[in-house]
């Protein structure tokens, strides 16, 4: 198994691994996060709940590091009314999205608490989350820094957008070990879209089919330059799924990319 790296400092191909499993991880709950946990991972771990808001994040933790998981979107209503909440909220040195904020606001309170019980031993933080998970892993992760809490690490897949230009660049001045992960083809990172105010925030790394990854945003951007494209694509992954969206697809690019590292 490939093994992380609790004192990493700047992209760390193997933490990307581990972390995508650990925010697959997120979306199961019960017996298969208790037994993956404690045989696969060998952390304990305490699974968390906001049902208002249906947002959920997995804490495991060992005695060099704690790991938290925000689950990403399922197909409920509760789910599809938070992301459709993109008016923007003034927030985290700039604007953001309302309904991201919102849910991630539900859960600090139990998330502080847990982090409490969990980090005795001056363990590493690391934050991620898939889709929407990834969203609230980076709000919250800008609220820690906010507060003058650094994570040690925060790793995303398939993030959609969180903010406008303002929170992106005070993010980015402030926070230096954002990594947000890619999948060529993957359009739910397209969303909401520029032209509403929105931008992205973190170092980009785009997980490339044929292997390995870019960090070339412009033509990634150029790519995803028609909204019409955009739309079509988004709307085909609302009906029929998309692998490249997929966590199963980022674990298979990512374990390629910690391999040959």
């Amino acid at each position: 198994m490939i093994s992380f790296e609790p004192k990493a400092q700047g992209f760390s191909p193997a933490n990307a691994w581990v972390l995508a499993q650990i925010a697959t991880l997120a979306y199961q709950s019960g017996f298969d996060v208790a037994y993956d946990a404690e045989h696969t991972w060998r952390m304990e771990y305490a699974y968390l709940e906001n049902m208002e808001h249906d947002t959920q994040f997995l804490v495991m933790g060992d005695a060099e590091k704690v790991i938290v998981a925000f689950r990403g979107t399922e197909d409920t209503d509760k789910d599809w009314n938070i992301n459709a909440r993109y008016h923007f909220s003034s927030a985290l040195n700039g604007r953001v999205h309302d309904g991201f904020w919102l849910s991630a606001q539900s859960i600090m309170g139990d998330l502080a608490s847990t982090l409490d019980r969990f980090c005795t031993q001056g363990q590493t933080v690391w934050l991620t989350g898939h889709s929407l998970g990834g969203a609230l892993a980076m709000l919250v992760t800008a609220y820690f820094v906010s507060q003058g809490i650094k994570p040690a690490g925060l790793y995303t897949f398939g993030q959609p957008r969180v903010g406008d230009s303002m929170f992106a660049y005070h993010f980015n001045e402030q926070y230096n070990e954002a990594y947000r992960l890619v999948n060529e083809g993957d359009v739910t990172v397209c969303i909401p879209p520029h032209h509403l105010g929105y931008d992205h925030a973190g170092k980009f790394y785009h997980l490339l089919e044929a292997g390995g990854y870019s960090q070339d945003l412009q033509a990634w951007s150029s790519y995803w330059g028609s909204d019409a494209k955009v739309i079509d694509d988004f709307l085909e992954l609302a009906i029929f799924g998309s692998e490249e969206h997929g966590m199963a697809e980022y674990s298979t690019r990512l374990l390629k990319m910690a391999c040959a590292s």
